[in-house]
């Protein structure tokens, strides 16, 4: 299995089409196909089914593609740290982070030091919810992710749990029941939730299911933060946060935490990164660098 063969693997899944993925390449069909057939010869297994509409991938091919985009970063990487070994420079870095970590001081301060430190480094930052981060990771997309609630299909090997934050339940400074006591009192209030009903992770799902509770008639899913937030702010929606949102100015101004009796669960700050050994020597710093700073104790007060 060569990496030539994996190049026109990952080009035909994403193409979809022989002509296409050969235009991706910069190669000829007949190349394409031979490298193709080459692989599938190598492996003894076929990679795609063909008919008379085309090609698409088997469930062998699609695990194949999973490896071979992995393989592919993989190779990237390595020729990054071998250019930053060289001269100094070129390395990509890449985090994942959730909107909750988004806005936490922490990381902005990590990132701050970071750049002083590695100016050369050209650094990527990208929000997304909790749940698309493993396959981000596993597709290579990532090179490490810090997420606010542990992933569900992670491995105890990739997961540092860095510290817990307290969840908050939140409603606009005007709204009738912003002193009630109980989540009880709020069911048949309208919600917005920000991570879908089914995510058996997210707080929202575990705060009702542990408090034996049922779900609220009226609940609007949106993964759109700040659209959540406006909701929130010009509705009388009820909406869960964290205790890391109230350090952030725009929230303090808009929203405040209703102080009901029972205990809700808290959300995990957790550092994933599915193989640290191959870090680019930046990369491994930057790693390092939130490691340290997000596993200290939130430096707001608390409320």
């Amino acid at each position: 299995m060569k990496l030539h063969h994996l190049r026109a693997l990952v080009a035909m899944a994403d193409a979809g089409t022989f002509n296409a993925a050969a235009e991706t390449l910069h190669i000829t069909q007949g190349a394409l196909s031979k490298a193709i057939k080459e692989l599938e010869a190598s492996l003894g297994i076929a990679l795609f089914e063909r008919s008379n509409r085309g090609v698409r991938l088997t469930a062998q091919g699609h695990r194949l593609v999973i490896h071979a985009r992995h393989i592919g970063e993989s190779v990237r990487r390595a020729k990054d740290d071998l250019h930053e070994t060289e001269d100094g420079g070129r390395v990509i870095a890449t985090i994942g982070v959730t909107p909750v970590v988004s806005i936490m001081r922490e990381i902005s301060d990590a990132i701050i030091a970071f750049r002083r430190h590695n100016p050369k480094t050209r650094l990527r930052v990208l929000e997304m919810r909790p749940s698309q981060m493993m396959q981000e990771l596993r597709d290579g997309t990532l090179d490490f992710a810090v997420s606010s609630q542990m992933p569900i299909n992670s491995r105890p090997d990739e997961c540092v749990l860095l510290r817990q934050i307290p969840t908050l339940v939140t409603c606009h400074k005007a709204h009738k029941l912003r002193g009630a006591d109980s989540v009880r009192d709020l069911l048949d209030e309208e919600w917005v939730a920000q991570d879908s009903m089914d995510d058996v992770t997210s707080p929202f799902y575990r705060m009702f299911t542990e408090l034996g509770l049922p779900f609220p008639q009226r609940v609007t899913e949106c993964t759109a933060s700040v659209t959540a937030h406006l909701l929130a702010v010009h509705t009388d929606s009820i909406m869960l946060l964290s205790g890391a949102s109230f350090t952030h100015q725009t929230i303090l101004q808009s929203l405040v935490p209703i102080r009901v009796r029972e205990t809700l669960p808290s959300r995990d700050l957790v550092l994933i990164a599915r193989n640290r050994h191959v870090f680019a020597a930046p990369v491994l710093r930057l790693y390092e660098t939130f490691r340290k700073t997000l596993s200290s104790p939130e430096r707001s007060s608390t409320l």
